[in-house]
């Protein structure tokens, strides 16, 4: 979705009347009514006439309000003829007639408890406001880890066929007399944590352990977007393949990059334990499909898996693997697909006999979500039994 963004970005914006989004996009269904309690989020009509979206834009490019449950937009569209809600919540805004503005009000459950990451695309600078309930979790405190304990390598992968960025995050007084458990992170997401975690083990709310963020694909040639350019998707999700994870299959070929190339490195220079049960292998959306395939396919190296915002609908399946695992999976409630996926994983996994925990946060699918995720999965899946 970023690559099509900013793709769409760098188009001056087309003359002609404002429009409503392409069918392709999302579109929340309407509300029955403007007071009866609600479960998912739904819209309403625009109660504020064409003047005073005007007079309330003013020259910005966009303004949003809240009021009650009610989350309003007006945007002028800067990049195409059409705009949408992004990103938490996310709906067309449709035209406000006799103007060149469009606008969307939302109904939000549990809004005094909801992460919102508010913002419009396509739009020429990516900007996104971060509005807290005051029932919501507060945002994980930070402490930048020194240079020297967040490590950058690249690694000349024979699987891949070339060279593939890895993130070592080392916690404080890490040293080789102690081995400590590994977290391995889809779409480098160590970069992400380091910071959080750096302040959750200083401050004795988590174990320490090692991060490592192991980069995704880049897309096949530079600037390229949509789906046929698309190396992520194939390598971590299992199901994209029709060998599923042969040594000939992007899943398999990265897999075994992860097994024999990454993780052995990781184990000669750095303190790593080579426990299974402190082998942490995660991820988020199709990364969290990854980890789960992966966790399934492998049970004898890894002992936890932490699954964020997992996509794909075969989930379950590859939850019924993880019998012998500890699974912390979490997702949010504006994102009903993946909430639905992670929740049926973490379920067939109980059910093979797995110890597991499952977190629904009110938020969307975005990092805002996995980061308060995060700083609940580590102490628990650190944990010592």
């Amino acid at each position: 979705m970023l690559a099509l963004l900013l793709a769409l970005a760098a188009v001056q914006t087309p003359p002609g009347p404002v429009q409503s989004p392409p069918e392709m996009f999302t579109r929340t269904p309407a509300c029955h009514d403007a007071d009866t309690p609600i479960t998912a989020p739904c819209t309403l009509p625009l109660a504020i006439t064409p003047a005073q979206a005007v007079a309330r834009l003013g020259g910005k490019s966009r303004r949003w309000w809240i009021e009650g449950d009610r989350l309003t937009m007006i945007a002028r569209p800067d990049v195409e003829r059409w705009a949408m809600l992004c990103c938490s919540v996310q709906t067309a805004l449709e035209p406000i007639p006799g103007t060149d503005l469009a606008g969307v009000t939302v109904r939000v459950p549990r809004i005094d408890e909801a992460i919102l990451s508010i913002a419009t695309f396509p739009a020429r600078y990516e900007h996104r406001d971060v509005r807290r309930g005051p029932l919501a979790p507060p945002a994980p405190k930070r402490i930048a880890p020194p240079p020297e304990r967040l490590i950058h390598r690249m690694v000349a992968s024979r699987w891949l066929g070339e060279a593939r960025g890895v993130t070592i995050y080392l916690p404080p007084a890490a040293g080789r007399a102690r081995r400590l458990p590994v977290f391995y992170l889809a779409d480098n997401l160590a970069e992400k944590f380091a910071a959080q975690f750096e302040a959750d083990i200083r401050a004795h709310r988590s174990p320490p352990a090692i991060l490592v963020g192991i980069d995704s694909a880049p897309p096949r040639q530079a600037g390229c977007t949509g789906m046929a350019c698309d190396r992520r998707g194939p390598e971590y999700k299992i199901d994209f393949n029709a060998d599923g994870d042969t040594p000939t299959s992007a899943f398999g070929k990265h897999l075994r990059f992860v097994l024999e190339e990454v993780i052995p490195l990781v184990a000669k220079d750095y303190p790593a334990s080579r426990r299974r049960e402190d082998h942490i292998i995660g991820g988020s959306s199709n990364g969290a499909h990854w980890a789960l395939a992966a966790a399934g396919l492998h049970p004898e190296l890894f002992g936890k898996v932490l699954a964020l915002s997992s996509s794909g609908q075969a989930a379950g399946t590859l939850g019924a693997r993880l019998g012998r695992t500890r699974l912390f999976g979490a997702a949010g409630r504006f994102e009903p697909s993946y909430l639905t996926y992670t929740q049926d994983a973490a379920d067939a996994a109980r059910a093979a006999g797995a110890t597991t925990r499952f977190d629904m946060l009110v938020a969307g699918h975005d990092q805002l979500a996995w980061d308060v995720a995060f700083a609940r999965a580590a102490p628990w899946l650190l944990a010592r039994p």
